[in-house]
């Protein structure tokens, strides 16, 4: 009774609707000043810092161990992650939906200092150390959701005789996750993940595992149409007539200009490694996780896609569930 009660109260607090959308991406605002003739240069620079932040952010959070649990074992967890964001560029403040209270021009006035989002994960282990993992997501202040996949095989686990027993546990995982909700582009970040365990057993009961891992993240985002001018109606300015007959274009008697404000957002393919540390405390059926992640170099070193001006990340993940 007590798994289940803990168990509802986590579908609870992730199923109950966001209090408001001020972290929904805005592109249009990206635009620089507009030419005499009334036409905008989208900024791609600004698109691609909140790309490559925003892709950090939602990269999957390693909070497991590298042991399986068996293949007939299964795993159900709920987990809140917290990432460190460059609350004060203007990327952020421009490219977010902000309050209702936010001006176009203005942009989102309050950005929270992190990013915060929360998912529900199911493992299940399978033969010849393999286990598989799926997880929905859903960011805290946003109205998208995030999809994602794993698959780990342990390469080393569950030495307890002899010499291999001081060896750790270690395993490779591979994950996706993808953001959906979003009209003007798509994100999806891939990892590779290599990870070192050892459980540490008290009183047969009480398992302590310390985690050490490397995330190795690529962050690939791809634009949709996007109109850089919102506040005016491109067709209204057309005065767009009918066709003349089923093979004529629809004609145009007024200004077309505004047509030109519309943009596409070209692909960004970034990478960005960091590392791991973290804990697992399992109690029977009962866990609790924590895990820190952290930048290991400044992205725009690391890959030429991410323009100077992005900050390290970090990332901070708790989480709590049931295993059998």
């Amino acid at each position: 009774m007590r798994r289940a009660f803990t168990l509802a109260l986590a579908l609870t607090a992730f199923a109950a609707p966001a209090q408001a959308d001020e972290l929904d991406i805005s592109l249009a605002r990206f635009r620089g000043e507009a030419s005499a003739a009334g036409v905008y240069t989208p900024d791609f620079d600004a698109y691609r810092r909140l790309m490559s932040q925003l892709g950090f952010a939602l990269a999957p959070p390693l909070l497991e161990p590298a042991r399986t649990t068996g293949y007939r074992g299964f795993r159900l967890s709920f987990d809140t992650t917290f990432v460190g964001i460059d609350d004060g560029a203007d990327y952020w403040r421009l490219g977010t939906e902000g309050d209702s209270m936010a001006t176009f021009a203005e942009g989102n006035r309050f950005v929270p200092s992190s990013y915060a989002w929360s998912q529900l994960s199911v493992r299940k282990g399978l033969p010849y150390g393999l286990e598989a993992g799926l997880t929905l997501g859903r960011p805290y202040n946003a109205s998208s959701w995030v999809f994602g996949g794993s698959l780990k095989i342990a390469l080393l686990e569950g030495f307890r005789e002899g010499w291999p027993a001081f060896l750790p546990d270690f395993a490779v995982r591979g994950s996706v996750t993808t953001l959906v909700g979003e009209s003007d582009f798509s994100l999806t970040v891939a990892s590779a993940d290599l990870i070192l365990s050892k459980p540490l057993v008290a009183g047969s009961t009480v398992v302590l595992t310390p985690i050490v891992g490397a995330q190795l993240m690529w962050i690939m985002a791809d634009g949709e149409y996007t109109d850089l001018t919102p506040e005016t109606d491109a067709w209204g300015q057309c005065g767009a007539v009918p066709p003349g007959g089923s093979t004529s274009p629809i004609g145009c008697t007024g200004d077309l200009t505004d047509f030109e404000n519309y943009t596409t957002w070209p692909e960004m393919r970034a990478f960005r490694p960091r590392m791991v540390v973290g804990f697992e405390l399992r109690y029977r059926a009962l866990l609790v996780n924590t895990a820190l992640h952290w930048d290991l170099r400044d992205p725009a070193s690391v890959d030429g896609d991410v323009p100077d001006g992005v900050e390290r990340q970090w990332t901070l993940s708790f989480g709590a569930g049931l295993q059998y």
